[in-house]
């Protein structure tokens, strides 16, 4: 096979075998069909098994499903650090004076149906804050 240009190629195609600068031969017809052929799969394009945008979705459904675990972390890691600063605060004031301990945790007995639904709302609206924007994104892909 000898070396020629793409515009060559393209007017051989075309042409076939009168082309100027080919000579005819059985050995330019076997290049004829091989470029044919060649041409014919490249106008096909690539199967459809996969989009081309496959690993990027794949990254962004890998990113957030790490970034959903992140977020379940920081709440628990929240919720874990109210409880300690509430049980701080009985031990600091059971220091202080022990009716004022007694009257914190008279207060929070008394309204921790309150504390629970302030925290059950919190988490609820970040977690479907979280779920919409993941909605959105899927989207817009």
């Amino acid at each position: 096979m000898s070396k020629i240009s793409q515009d060559e190629i393209q007017q051989w195609l075309e042409k076939q075998p009168h082309a100027p600068g080919i000579e005819p031969g059985a050995e330019n017809e076997a290049d004829l069909k091989n470029y044919q052929l060649l041409f014919d799969l490249l106008d096909e394009g690539p199967p459809a098994e996969l989009s081309y945008s496959f690993t990027a979705n794949l990254h962004r459904r890998i990113q957030a499903a790490t970034s959903r675990r992140i977020g379940l972390k920081w709440y628990g890691i929240a919720a874990v650090l109210t409880i300690i600063g509430f049980s701080l605060a009985y031990c600091s004031l059971l220091f202080y004076s022990a009716n004022a301990a007694s009257g914190f945790a008279e207060v929070l007995n008394k309204y921790k149906w309150v504390l629970l639904f302030v925290s059950a709302c919190f988490l609820i609206v970040q977690f479907l804050e979280s779920y919409l924007n993941d909605r959105q994104k899927q989207q817009l892909q």
